[in-house]
């Protein structure tokens, strides 16, 4: 492989990691859907995303974005805990996800940026919440 190339290779990544924004819109989702690196993340409670969803998008319970240590506030899960949820939710390192609360308070929001905060404390950068929430998007 010509030296040029592995280089290009090796920056692209981190150029889309800069591009990305931490609020897309409804028409941003809708106009790259068919993009094969992005994740969809749907923050609902499960019966909630079964009678309403962007399709396409994987249901997450916030319950296991969180764990409760004795006399403290909800703590993020230990890292391994965290790598294990994140890949059986399909997403790996080159994936672009995006948060999608329901949007109705400010509770949705708040737990869109927590799941967001966690990524990026993980170091995954490719990382934004949907502007507006699935209210937002409807």
């Amino acid at each position: 492989m010509k030296p040029s190339l592995m280089l290009l290779l090796l920056i692209i990544p981190g150029i889309l990691a800069a591009a990305v924004e931490p609020l897309v819109t409804p028409q941003w989702v809708h106009d790259n859907r068919d993009n094969s690196a992005l994740v969809l993340l749907d923050l609902q409670e499960n019966q909630n995303y079964l009678r309403f969803h962007i399709p396409g998008s994987i249901n997450t319970n916030y319950a296991q974005w969180r764990v409760e240590k004795k006399g403290q506030l909800k703590n993020m899960p230990p890292v391994p805990v965290l790598e294990k949820l994140i890949g059986s939710l399909g997403i790996d390192n080159n994936s672009h996800v995006v948060l999608i609360p329901l949007g109705a308070s400010a509770g949705d929001m708040a737990t869109a940026a927590r799941v967001y905060w966690t990524f990026k404390v993980l170091g995954h950068d490719l990382v934004s919440i949907l502007d507006g929430g699935l209210v937002g998007y409807a």
